[in-house]
Order: structure tokens, then sequence, then C-alpha cells
């Protein structure tokens, strides 16, 4: 039998691995529609999930709103780099994203 002890240490580890990541496949969800490459999203995915992930290490020194807005602002980069169209609507996305993932943490 698994000591409760052990249980937690190993929820309390991966939980916040499993919030980023699902964070990211959000994101993922909310560009798609707009995106010209459909591929493409695995790299916004993938960029805003280990931004996440490593301030995630360095929370001690940041605060989790500017971990968010960092994050965000990492997957806009690779939006932007990645589909060259349409950067205002990258802007909104962005915003949106920002108001889902960003203001419940203040």
């Amino acid at each position: 039998m698994i000591e409760s002890g052990l249980l937690f240490n190993l929820t309390a580890r991966l939980l916040p691995v499993a919030e980023q990541i699902l964070g990211g496949y959000c994101l993922g969800s909310l560009i798609k529609p707009f995106m010209e490459r459909k591929e493409k999203v695995k790299l916004v995915w993938a960029a805003y999930s280990l931004t996440m992930l490593a301030l995630n290490v360095v929370s001690c020194w940041l605060s989790t709103f500017t971990a968010v807005v960092t994050g965000i602002f990492v997957a806009f980069l690779v939006m932007c780099r990645t589909d060259r169209r349409n950067y205002k609507q990258k802007i909104f996305l962005a915003a949106t994203f920002f108001l889902y993932a960003g203001l419940p943490v203040q």
C-alpha cells in the first residue's frame, strides 16, 4: 500500500505540470481555427507550456501574474513567427487567453 505522504508529494509535484500542459492545450484549441497551418499550433502549445513550466521552477522570484503574462507573450511571439499574417487577430487571441488564464490568478 502507498503511504499517504508519498501520494500527496507525488500529486503536489505532478499537478502543476498537468495544469501547465492543459493550459497550453487550451491555448492551442483557442488559436487553431485562426492559424493558417494547423501543425504550427503545436509549436505555440509547446512554447507556452514549456515557458510556464520553466517559470514554475523560478516561481519564488516571480509572481504568478508575471509568469502568465510572460508565457502568453512568448506564445504570441511564436504565433507571429509561425503565421505572419493578421497580427491584430493574434493580439486579440493573446488578450482573450490572458482574460481566461491570467485574471483569475490576481
